[in-house]
């Protein structure tokens, strides 16, 4: 068994409060594996700008017995990067609807100035984004920060947060619609809590989930985005694993409006700024003729985006050697180029 967040322990009858047995100074995120008594787990600890720790802790008084891995020289090299520790912020959009976020700066940071936005979505219901765990994008992210960008994640209702049945159930019957407004909403809450958000100036990018909310925001917002990277997106959801569309978003026959307007395809003719797609010709998750859809649909009406794909290469584009690093400073010079980087005097 492995429960994230923190671990507490309470009596099956309630008689008492949970309590605590995570240790109230280790912020962040708690992995455990516990021996089959219970009274052992290996307990790995992380937090957003700190590396993990994985220790034998004895239970429930969570003594450590042995650290089994500190990361020592990761964390060493990590310090030396992270010249602003990563910020937690609300979005209250109305509603009652309060959206979590990260913020990333960049290392020569001026409040006095304002800054371009580049945006990390995911957004749909299989996962989430705004933890405060170590995580080697969120060091991707912290190196774009330092090139003059505001790095900024949002968590929109219908990811696994532990906010409660309904903010799970919101988006139902559909994905990518209900995700692709209150993002928009929160670029605007950002920009009126913050006075160095420039909002004449943001991107977006995301993989797989998010690339498909990416699709949707260039296309549906064209007055909020300026800029996208969608990464093996899925702009023809009723193509996609069934598996996975039919537990958020029943079936095509049973869901035939939901189907239609979660399809970013169906809503092309909105872009207006600058779209990079990135694809593998291998794919076995996000089939090929998913994305290349979209590409012909785009071609028909005329638009102007850009188009990348690497020969052979799934869902993760981790196939060849220099794959990884390849895509990654694609982005990057994408960004650069259509999103310039730095400040603005402040206004």
């Amino acid at each position: 068994m492995r429960p994230s967040g923190y671990l507490y322990r309470v009596r099956l009858d309630g008689s008492e409060a949970p309590e605590r047995v995570t240790p109230e100074d280790q912020p962040g995120t708690h992995f455990y594996d516990f021996s089959p008594d219970l009274r052992w787990a290996f307990h790995t600890w992380s937090t957003f700008d700190t590396p993990p720790v994985t220790a034998l802790v004895s239970l429930p008084d969570h003594r450590v017995v042995r650290v089994l891995e500190d990361n020592a020289e990761v964390r060493r090299r990590a310090e030396a990067t992270t010249s602003h520790p990563t910020e937690f912020l609300e979005l209250d959009i109305g509603d009652g609807v309060v959206m979590d976020a990260w913020l990333i700066k960049p290392r020569d940071f001026d409040a006095g100035a304002k800054y371009p936005v580049f945006i990390y979505v995911y957004g749909e219901p299989h996962g989430q984004t705004v933890l405060d765990r170590w995580s080697t994008r969120n060091n991707y992210h912290r190196a774009i920060a330092d090139l003059g960008y505001l790095v900024v994640s949002i968590e929109n209702r219908g990811t696994p947060a532990p906010k409660g049945a309904d903010w799970r159930r919101a988006p139902f019957p559909t994905i990518g619609v209900q995700s692709t407004e209150e993002h928009a909403a929160g670029v605007r809450e950002l920009g009126r809590m913050l006075p160095y958000v420039d909002v004449s100036r943001v991107g977006i990018w995301g993989w797989s989930g998010g690339g498909s909310n990416t699709l949707n925001s260039l296309f549906r917002r064209p007055d909020v985005y300026h800029v996208g990277i969608a990464v093996v997106p899925k702009p023809q959801p009723h193509l996609y694993n069934a598996w996975f569309q039919e537990i958020y978003m029943e079936t095509l026959e049973t869901n035939p409006e939901g189907y239609r307007v979660s399809a970013p395809i169906n809503y092309a003719e909105g872009l207006e700024g600058d779209l990079l797609i990135i694809h593998g010709t291998g794919e076995t998750n996000t089939h090929l003729e998913i994305v290349e859809g979209l590409v012909d649909r785009l071609v028909e009406l005329g638009k102007t985006f850009d188009y990348m794909t690497y020969p052979n290469r799934n869902h993760g584009l981790s196939e060849g050697e220099g794959t990884a690093l390849h895509v990654r400073m694609l982005m990057v010079r994408y960004l650069l180029e259509h999103l310039p980087a730095g400040p603005k005097a402040g206004g």
